[in-house]
């Protein structure tokens, strides 16, 4: 009787094993699936961050002419003011061509305006040729002195010798100058 008790027993065990096992790879797949989803809710709310701290493009692009006081020169800029601090750099485009951007220095704190430097026009010529602007934007860096320091968490870079975190794509307009008289110059 006592072989007969200990090889229920035994059964018994085993068949608990088992069922143990089993719920144990159920719960395991259970908690899998549940990390996988907080994964999911996880890069959903960092590309929710990623998409507020973007920078807003105008949706009037502000293009100026100014005379350069020294050559006389009209020179076309285009100019908007950023609500965060941002790293930027950009390039002008024309035809199949990329020329670096000029523009009053690399970081700039937030509400305070920035003038990119797109052509010459006059007396050069009478409309801009560069066809639009590309500007690319990232974070503060630490070492940024004088800004809000601020970070995208959604890791994408932020390196400002790297790809671009932010991108606008700029179409170039000429305003009309009211400082140019065509008859001063062929006169």
């Amino acid at each position: 009787m006592t072989t007969t008790l200990s090889i229920i027993a035994v059964v018994i065990s085993a068949v608990a094993l088992a069922a143990s096992w089993w719920l144990g790879v159920r719960s395991a797949r259970a908690a899998e699936s549940s990390a996988a989803e907080a994964r999911k809710v996880a890069q959903l709310e960092l590309d929710r961050d990623h998409e507020a701290y973007r920078p807003p493009q105008p949706h009037n692009p502000r293009f100026e002419m100014s005379t350069n006081p020294r050559t006389g020169d009209h020179n076309l800029s285009f100019v908007f003011t950023p609500s965060r601090s941002y790293r930027i750099l950009g390039e002008s485009l024309e035809g199949g061509s990329r020329s670096p951007l000029s523009m009053n220095g690399m970081v700039h704190p937030a509400g305070q305006e920035v003038r990119v430097f797109v052509q010459t026009i006059r007396p050069v010529r009478e409309t801009a040729s560069v066809e639009k602007l590309r500007l690319r934007f990232w974070p503060p860096a630490a070492v940024d002195e004088g800004v809000e320091h601020w970070t995208c968490r959604c890791g994408r870079p932020t390196a400002s010798d790297g790809p671009a975190h932010w991108e606008w794509l700029v179409t170039v307009e000429t305003p009309e100058d009211p400082d140019y008289d065509i008859m001063e110059t062929i006169g």
